[in-house]
């Protein structure tokens, strides 16, 4: 065998193993959604969590795929390895791939699927079952897929050939292609599907609601920071990084997180620390150190993780005053971390290891090109189809279906009664009054319950 062959096994193994650490990423951020969300919500975030990745898998393969990384049509678009036929090295070859295209092609599969699950909790405790797995559609097949190009197409021709990639706007990890349009589409579908019922008083102040199981979110949290070992060292091997340096980068950066939300949290919260922002803390150094992992010293590693625990809690604080629910700090977490990372290229990236050729100036340019026109194409898009497909299919429940909770209404789940004397009594009106009106959509419309709010920033009246 000869030593190229040799290197070739060597990689595509490395790509397969780092493919199986990055399929723990879906799996902490069910975790993760699970340990912040309430008890009652839980099976249906499970369920539409499984249906997401399924939906994003299959139409990456069919289209999402080909936009992505075919031969570009004038940086906009893939135009080939559409429904690509793994099996048949050869074709990929001539279409500008390699024998290693089956690893490949897992590989970003599953980083499709991660960006779908990421969207999805924003729907989390008052989106319908059916718009989850709708909006995974679009996401994957086109959002997506759109994005991906216009940045890391061109990986078989071993060049830039997306619009903004030719610009030299550098994200090595998916600081902006993956998290940054993740958090777009997620703040869209949080302004259409408005707050939950009791996030919000009267006056606008939010109220502290529980959550199920913050052990659970924590070893979630240690299962994404596992997983990103795979997703950034996947990244190290693709490009031609040095796959010890991003991992150990990611660690620090993951580590600094956790420390920046110590000092802060003691100052606001009268010496108390919560738990869920230490967690949150390490997702967004996580986040931000995914766009220069490559290209920064250890140094600069902490640095960029510890301001993206900080950006993060500052969007966290601005959703609540302008009365966004972002139940599992989707938007703080990705968007506000990714946008500081992409930006942190500029101003801590070792320029040798960026290759851009790029002075400070121009490198900074490039990267707000990437940051608006990739924040531009994700949250329209979103926005318009998602308001478009509530006018059609509301995507919020009811008021009434959402204080049952998710698991009844939307997976026929069967609750536990103990513990809550006359909740069966109480379930089974309810049920009969949705066989009796046979809708069930609106089943207490007639009644005394206030409604949901029409507008996602108006405060929720209280019952």
């Amino acid at each position: 065998m000869e030593t190229a062959q040799i290197i070739e096994l060597i990689d595509t193994g490395w790509i397969l193993v780092a493919s199986a650490l990055l399929f723990l990423t879906p799996a902490g951020l069910l975790a993760r959604e699970l340990g912040l969300t309430r008890r009652k919500n839980n099976m249906h975030i499970a369920a539409k969590n499984m249906v997401n990745f399924a939906v994003a898998v299959v139409l990456y393969w069919l289209v999402g795929f080909g936009i992505m990384y075919g031969v570009t049509s004038s940086g906009i678009m893939g135009s080939t390895f559409f429904a690509p036929d793994l099996l048949n090295a050869q074709m990929a070859v001539e279409q500008g791939a390699t024998t290693s295209l089956p690893a490949f092609f897992l590989f970003q599969a599953l980083v499709c699927g991660t960006v779908v699950t990421i969207i999805s909790g924003a729907g989390a405790e008052k989106m319908r079952f059916a718009g989850h797995w709708l909006v995974s559609m679009v996401v994957a097949a086109i959002i997506y897929p759109f994005a991906g190009h216009w940045i890391w197409g061109g990986f078989f021709s071993g060049r830039p050939a997306g619009w903004i990639g030719a610009f030299g706007f550098v994200d090595f990890a998916g600081a902006t292609v993956v998290h940054s349009v993740g958090g777009w589409a997620a703040l869209a579908l949080l302004i259409v599907l408005g707050p939950r019922a009791d996030r919000f008083k009267k006056d606008g102040t939010p109220n502290r609601l529980a959550k199920a199981n913050l052990p659970m979110a924590a070893l979630g949290t240690f299962m994404l920071w596992l997983g990103w070992f795979g997703f950034i060292g996947g990244h190290a091997l693709l490009s031609s990084g040095g796959v010890s340096v991003v991992i150990v980068n990611t660690l620090l950066a993951g580590a600094a997180g956790v420390l920046a939300i110590i000092p802060i949290r003691l100052f606001a919260n009268s010496g108390a620390v919560e738990a869920d922002y230490l967690l949150k803390g390490v997702v967004a150094g996580l986040v931000a150190i995914a766009a220069s992992a490559h290209a920064v010293h250890p140094q600069a590693a902490i640095i960029i993780g510890w301001i993206g625990a900080w950006i993060m809690l500052a969007g966290e604080w601005a959703l609540l005053r302008l009365g966004v629910d972002d139940a599992v700090g989707i938007v703080p977490v990705h968007l506000g971390a990714g946008i500081w990372g992409t930006l942190a290229v500029a101003f801590l990236g070792d320029p040798q290891m960026l290759g851009t050729g790029l002075n400070f100036v121009l490198q900074f340019g490039a990267q707000i090109i990437g940051i608006l026109a990739i924040g531009g194409w994700t949250f329209l898009t979103t926005i318009i189809f998602v308001g478009l497909m509530d006018l059609v299919i509301p995507l919020r429940v009811t008021l009434a279906e959402e204080q049952f909770g998710l698991n009844i209404v939307e997976q026929d789940a069967e609750p536990d009664y103990s513990g809550y004397p006359g909740l069966e009594d109480l379930l089974a009106t309810y049920r009969q009054e949705l066989i009796l009106q046979k809708i069930s959509r609106d089943p207490l419309a007639a009644s005394s319950t206030p409604p949901a709010p029409a507008s996602p920033f108006a405060p929720i009246p209280e019952t």
